[in-house]
């Protein structure tokens, strides 16, 4: 289980940079475009937006790959010990990101009730609710696999050693 748990997270960060590029460069719905009357061109700021994607998606892809990797190599009896503290961090960032979810899936059906034409724009919503779950889902379920294969290789060695 340790080692899907490590594949899905490999995964998970290979969705969230190509969501990321997907939402900055071919959704509109942030409204977020330069200033009718400011100084830097469009492509100017297309270029800063996505050298700051870059930068961003980076240490995204690096940080779902250092937790990944290291569950997969774990998984296959080797000890990274110093990858605890990224995973901890992964998983607090994962439950944050859930709890977010909640609350824009709260304020995306508090407008459905009022509006039925906003069908079209919540579906985004309900569909990142359901994925970041499923993400949170996947790291409690590393966590969980991690400790019990930490547990049973101690078990081992206090047998061998007896």
């Amino acid at each position: 289980m340790l080692l899907i748990s490590g594949m899905g997270v490999l995964v998970f960060g290979a969705w969230s940079v190509l969501k990321t590029f997907l939402i900055a460069f071919f959704s509109n719905k942030s409204g977020v475009t330069p200033a009718e009357d400011a100084e830097i061109s469009e492509m100017a700021y297309y270029l800063v937006l996505g050298i700051i994607l870059i930068i961003f998606d980076v240490f995204i892809l690096w940080l779902h790959f250092q937790v990944g990797i290291s569950a997969m190599r774990e998984a296959r009896g080797k000890s990274f010990k110093k990858r605890r503290l990224l995973t901890a961090f992964m998983f607090i960032l994962a439950l944050i990101d859930a709890v977010l979810s909640v609350f824009a899936l709260a304020i995306s059906i508090e407008k459905l009730t009022r509006d039925i034409e906003v069908v079209e724009q919540e579906d985004t919503t309900i569909a990142s609710f359901f994925v970041s779950f499923t993400f949170l889902y996947v790291m409690l379920q590393l966590l969980y696999s991690r400790n019990k294969c930490r547990k049973l290789q101690k078990e081992i060695a206090s047998k061998e050693a007896a």
